[in-house]
């Protein structure tokens, strides 16, 4: 499955993205992650309303904000703050509906699933619950993997399965567009840029102290292959 990123979503993640980056840390989940999962929610349109009432960033409902204060609640919870009264109309706020997200997310992987051993598997589980609750996950788990699963998902009842069938691979999508789009950011950023322009510098220089020895680079696709020529020999590509 592939998917795109479009502009307006990538400029409402910018909007929320110093929460994304605080609280995924302060939770120990990827950031790719929870912009994965908020994109394939409310594709971060703060105010997103679900056909069943779901609500904000992380698509709430009364029951999932319910869990959030059992969290809270947690004595190893990492960061409970304001997070003890949590109602679902509050998960249209930038900082709080993020922290929610990330909240449940911890709770899922450290408290429901951190047995499971397939890497694969317990993030299949982790999303199936998100979406459709513990009998769903239950049956990933069971199969280990969700591909497996899926004809016995389509066979719960509707309001245990929600969008169970698709929704853990959906996720999946952003998150590899997400990770793909944070590596070409990267590239552009002034500290990569600046790197980049001190490692050619030095090879002008290098080249002027050394007259015998030629330097020839290409770049493509944002990666600079470099060649130094030595008289009667070629030194292997440097790769910045």
């Amino acid at each position: 499955m592939s998917v795109h990123i479009s502009q307006s979503v990538r400029e409402r993640e910018k909007e929320v993205r110093p929460y994304i980056l605080k609280y995924s840390k302060t939770f120990g989940i990827d950031p790719n992650l929870v912009r994965a999962l908020i994109t394939q929610e409310s594709r971060f349109v703060s105010e997103a309303i679900s056909p069943t009432g779901a609500y904000g960033y992380g698509q709430f409902t009364s029951i999932g904000a319910r869990q959030i204060q059992n969290i809270a609640n947690m004595s190893d919870c990492p960061d409970p703050k304001n997070l003890h009264d949590f109602h679902k109309q509050e998960a249209d706020e930038k900082d709080l509906g993020i922290k929610a997200i990330c909240a449940y997310l911890w709770w899922l992987y450290n408290k429901k699933y951190p047995n499971v051993s397939n890497r694969k598997t317990q993030l299949e589980a982790v999303l199936t619950f998100y979406n459709a609750g513990g009998k769903a996950a239950a049956l990933v788990i069971k199969h280990d993997g969700h591909e497996k699963a899926v004809e016995e998902i389509n066979q719960l009842p509707s309001r245990y399965k929600s969008q169970a069938d698709h929704y853990a691979p959906g996720v999946a999508a952003w998150y590899v567009a997400w990770h793909e789009l944070a590596k070409e950011e990267e590239k552009e950023t002034p500290q990569a840029k600046e790197s980049h322009a001190a490692f050619v510098n030095f090879l002008l220089a290098y080249a002027k102290e050394h007259k015998d020895i030629n330097i020839m680079w290409h770049t493509r696709e944002g990666i600079t292959e470099v060649s130094l020529l030595f008289p009667g020999e070629l030194i292997d590509n440097v790769r910045d």
